[in-house]
C-alpha cells in the first residue's frame, strides 16, 4: 500500500471538493440577488448533458454523495462564471479563504453547514 500516493490523491480530491464548494457558494449568492423569474428561466436552459456531467463530476469527488438537483447544478454553473469573471487577485483571495484554512476544520464546518 502506497500511503504517499494515497495522501497525494486525497489532497487532489480535497482541492477539487473545495473548489466545488466555492463555486456552489458563489452561485448561491448570485441566485439570491436575482429575480425569481430569471432563476426559473435559467433553470429551464440547463441541458440534460450539463446536469449529467455535473452529477458525474460530483460522484468523482464523493461516491456516496446524493445526486445533484438541477438547482444545485445551476448554482455551480453560475458560481463558476462568477469566479471566472473575478480578477486574478480576487480569485487568489477566494482560494486563500477556502484553501488556506485547516482542512479538518473546513471539512467539519462544511459538513455541518457552517461554511458561510
Amino acid at each position: 500500500m502506497d500511503h504517499a500516493a494515497d495522501g497525494k490523491k486525497k489532497h487532489v480530491y480535497m482541492g477539487e471538493w473545495r473548489k466545488s464548494v466555492l463555486f456552489k457558494d458563489l452561485g448561491t449568492e448570485k441566485i439570491d440577488a436575482m429575480d425569481l423569474d430569471d432563476v426559473f428561466k435559467l433553470l429551464h436552459t440547463l441541458t440534460d448533458e450539463e446536469i449529467t456531467d455535473a452529477r458525474a463530476h460530483a460522484l468523482t469527488l464523493d461516491e456516496h454523495a446524493k445526486q445533484l438537483t438541477p438547482m444545485e447544478v445551476l448554482e455551480i454553473k453560475l458560481g463558476t462564471k462568477v469566479f471566472e469573471q473575478m480578477s486574478m487577485v480576487q480569485q487568489g483571495l477566494a482560494y486563500l479563504f477556502v484553501f488556506g484554512s485547516c482542512s479538518t476544520r473546513t471539512s467539519m464546518h462544511s459538513s455541518m453547514g457552517l461554511q458561510r
